[in-house]
């Protein structure tokens, strides 16, 4: 879908870019969304501006979709955060939170919570597996 479809403005439209994908998920299995942060906010030193850019995304994107999924059946979800398109830092490794709808599996290692400290414990994984992951063989 084109991203020029989805706001007039030029700008960020976080509203209208959850709607497209819940129309788009509507007749297809799949939906990549790609936001970034405006440009004055992501380089800019105010942690406040940033904030209120990460909740609109939350809230606007994020909640949007969640909420129409529940009338969509079985889904399968990815979020990624690109932390290193922040203020020029180096490039680190993408927060990934992935879970799906039914019931949850037992988890693997018992104890450990979903923050940034474990993540960082756990290392990498192989990237090439994700989608084998999300989209099983029946």
């Amino acid at each position: 879908m084109d991203p020029a479809l989805l706001t007039e403005s030029g700008g960020t439209d976080f509203l209208s870019r959850g709607e497209a994908a819940l129309r788009e998920l509507a007749k297809k299995d799949l939906v990549y969304v790609h936001a970034r942060m405006p440009e004055d906010v992501a380089q800019g030193a105010d942690p406040k501006a940033r904030l209120k850019v990460v909740e609109e995304f939350d809230r606007k994107i994020v909640g949007t979709i969640l909420d129409g999924l529940q009338k969509l059946g079985p889904y399968r979800v990815v979020l990624l955060c690109e932390a290193s398109a922040v203020r020029n830092q180096a490039a680190a490794p993408a927060a990934l939170y992935a879970f799906s709808e039914g019931p949850a599996k037992k988890a693997a290692a018992p104890g450990r919570g979903f923050n940034e400290a474990e993540a960082a414990k756990a290392g990498t994984r192989e990237a090439t597996r994700l989608i084998a992951r999300l989209f099983p063989r029946s």
